[in-house]
């Protein structure tokens, strides 16, 4: 029983995580100055801490934090390399990248 509310919380806080990326686009990244990148990234990573539906899943919102934070500096090169290499026309290629470094987040025994 256990388990299945586990993944079924897994779902949530994996379908949660658009809203935090849904309106960066690789149009409007590559406008932003280092800085403006950073905080952006940071606005994102403050959005998923605060969702409620993450927050009820009973993983730990402060480690997921902790860890994105720690990547933040990859997460910001992985959307860089992404624009640069025309994934542009992919709408939610950085909204990918965002899921991918929340689910590595994601501590194993919640998986």
């Amino acid at each position: 029983m256990k388990s299945s509310s586990l993944c079924a919380g897994l779902v949530v806080l994996l379908l949660s995580l658009p809203h935090s990326a849904e309106a960066l686009r690789c149009k409007q990244w590559t406008r932003l100055g280092p800085a403006q990148k950073e905080a952006t990234i940071q606005r994102m990573i403050d959005g998923l801490a605060r969702n409620n539906d993450v927050r009820q899943t009973g993983i730990d919102v402060r480690e997921v934090r902790r860890c994105m934070e720690g990547k933040s500096w990859r997460m910001l090169e992985d959307f860089d390399d992404a624009c640069d290499r025309g994934m542009s026309e992919s709408l939610d290629v950085l909204d990918r990248i965002f899921k991918k470094y929340a689910w590595t987040c994601i501590p194993r025994h919640h998986r």
